[in-house]
């Protein structure tokens, strides 16, 4: 026993000395950058801290401040909407070196940092991370360099005025669709629950990303079965298509993590499902790409102004003699848009109907905006008056009044990727025999960062920086029992509508307002720069589309339970829009916020 006992206080002494020197190198690494450092213990995408994770975060709360909330902060990653702007208070600045044994992390807040990292050409993305999403193929996400940017040149095309005017008429029709079955589940105006609510708001947004971008087009009673649940799964599948990709998406973490050969044959039920849903998932994306080859076969050519994206995936799959896309590359960008198409829209609809419910003054108020903005386009003597038809004229006003304002203030306190993460490249030069390095400015200071570096960029800290996005003197009443402040009453659309004088209400569209553009760098729900989200617009358009059309004729109101008052009932709701948010593949409310569709 002794013998065994020593051997292993001997390694655990190696192991312990050989993470020792790398702190000490990455310590000396981190001092010669310039910037501020603080030492974690872990750096938090590796496989060691995963494991570690349940046993190290309750041991934390018991060390003294700061560490016992500096720590979790920085190696929390899911955590990260939760923090907000704190992790940077707590040090003092902007940018700072997260050091750890496995590897140095900058971490910025500042826009200027931000906007430098983004926009830059030459700045990567790190496959450790972002690989988790290529599981059923390569895809333009997850991918970096050249092969990315082929995946990115593929399905540009795509995006044109042209394609946004038909999510414009998919969405409007669709968001009618959505209120017949509210109307139709609900005829004594009772509660949604959110997950109900959100369920709905999920096929409705994965709908129309497939009749657009993949022409899976349906009728008006098709589509009241799919948002009511009560379509069927066609020959060949067990599950329908919306099951099997929203089982994907809960089981995303099971079958990227878990071994093929182990995932094909647990008899877990965990592993079932999510093998069921991986499997019925892959044959509807597969027999997508199949039909439509056959559908191509005489082709010559790709007229890319009027392809679908499934057109310009597939063709790029079809070329000859050599195909651009390789078969997997064809079906992981498929599922890349399906995922991401739907995913982050859906969620950002849920929490900005709920803040609308939150704040009726606000809701009047873009309500009031809407009628408006409607009734002046309706009065111009047009043949086709019904907002489907108007995308061309309506979009622009919408999106620059108190809709647009409502979508960023939503997209700001609820950020769809609470973290963006670029790396600096390495010297391609052996010869020279170190890191290339990157020089850039902090606040005027010039700073060094050696090639292969990871900067990772707190957007939620960034959107919640009290330099550029302030309280707008509501800050008294951003206290709830927490202590935290919480979006409800951060919710101010008015920001976004600048005036000449300072003199303004939440509840209120100001005359001759103007429409703000942040600060570059400060505001990057899509990312940034060359490489932004190609889906901006494409989301934007749904959004404003959906919202308008649901508040031009129904009123999203709290349900107030039992002798309890409306304000109580407010207060539940910013506590639960607070506490009760989860990050797992996109941010997701996890609780319960009843609410009712009232029509106007």
């Amino acid at each position: 026993m002794a013998p065994l006992l020593l051997i292993f206080l001997s390694v655990l002494t190696v192991l312990f000395h050989r993470q020792w020197r790398r702190l000490q190198n990455n310590i000396s690494e981190a001092k010669a950058t310039g910037l501020p450092y603080v030492v974690v213990p872990f750096f938090f995408a590796t496989v060691k801290w995963v494991l570690v994770r349940p046993l190290m975060l309750p041991l934390f709360k018991l060390l003294p401040d700061p560490w016992a909330e500096r720590w979790p902060m920085l190696l929390e990653f899911t955590r990260g909407w939760h923090n907000g702007y704190k992790p940077f208070e707590l040090e003092g600045c902007d940018t700072f070196v997260a050091v750890s044994p496995d590897r140095n992390v900058v971490y910025t807040c500042d826009p200027d940092v931000s906007a430098h990292f983004l926009r830059g050409p030459s700045f990567g993305k790190p496959q450790e991370l972002l690989g988790i999403l290529n599981i059923f193929g390569p895809t333009m996400t997850g991918t970096d360099g050249a092969e990315a940017r082929l995946y990115r040149k593929t399905t540009a095309p795509f995006f044109t005025e042209r394609t946004m005017k038909q999510v414009w008429t998919e969405s409007t029709k669709g968001a009618k669709v959505l209120l017949n079955v509210f109307a139709d589940s609900h005829p004594d105006r009772t509660a949604f629950s959110t997950s109900q609510m959100r369920a709905v708001i999920s096929r409705l947004t994965l709908h129309i990303l497939n009749s657009v971008c993949f022409e899976k087009r349906i009728d008006d009673e098709a589509l009241r079965k799919l948002l009511k649940g009560e379509e069927r799964a066609p020959e060949g599948h067990v599950l329908t298509y919306s099951q099997a990709m929203h089982g994907v998406l809960d089981y995303f973490d099971v079958i990227f993590f878990t071994p093929r050969a182990i995932l094909n044959h647990s008899p877990l039920k965990v592993h079932r499902k999510a093998r069921q849903a991986f499997y019925e998932l892959r044959k509807y994306i597969e027999d997508l790409r199949s039909i439509k080859e056959k559908e191509m076969q005489p082709r010559k050519e790709v007229k890319k102004d009027s392809e679908s994206l499934l057109d310009l995936l597939v063709l790029a799959g079809m070329s000859s003699p050599t195909p651009t896309l390789c078969p997997k590359a064809v079906i992981g960008n498929i599922f890349i848009f399906m995922f991401a198409g739907h995913e982050a829209n859906a969620n950002t609809l849920t929490f900005l109907l709920l803040l609308l419910a939150c704040n009726p003054g606000i809701q009047k108020a873009t309500q009031e905006d809407i009628d408006r903005i409607l009734f002046r386009l309706r009065n111009e003597g047009r043949t086709d008056s019904s907002l489907s038809s108007l995308y061309e004229q309506a979009f622009p006003a919408l999106i620059e009044g108190y809709v647009g304002a409502c979508i960023n203030e939503a997209l700001r306190l609820f950020t769809v990727i609470p973290f963006l993460v670029k790396t600096v490249p390495q010297s391609q030069d052996a010869a020279k025999g170190e890191d290339e390095g990157h020089t850039f400015s902090v606040a005027g200071n010039m700073c060094r960062i050696p090639g292969g570096s990871m900067v990772l960029i707190n957007t939620t800290a960034v959107h919640r920086h009290p330099q550029y996005w302030p309280d707008c003197g509501t800050t008294s009443r951003n206290n709830i029992a927490s202590g935290k402040t919480n979006p409800v009453d951060s919710f101010d659309p008015q920001r976004w509508l600048v005036t000449e004088t300072s003199a303004s209400t939440k509840d209120k569209v100001p005359e001759g307002a103007r429409f703000l553009r942040p600060k570059a760098g400060s505001f990057m729900p899509f990312s940034d720069g060359g490489r932004g989200c190609l889906g901006k617009r494409f989301a934007l358009v749904e959004l404003c589309a959906i919202v308008t059309q649901i508040l031009s004729e129904y009123t999203i109101e709290l349900v107030v339970k039992g002798d309890q008052d409306w304000q109580k009932t407010r207060e539940n709701a910013a506590r639960t829009l607070t506490e009760e948010v989860a990050m797992d593949m996109s941010l997701r409310l996890t609780a319960p916020v009843p609410v009712r569709f009232v029509k106007r």
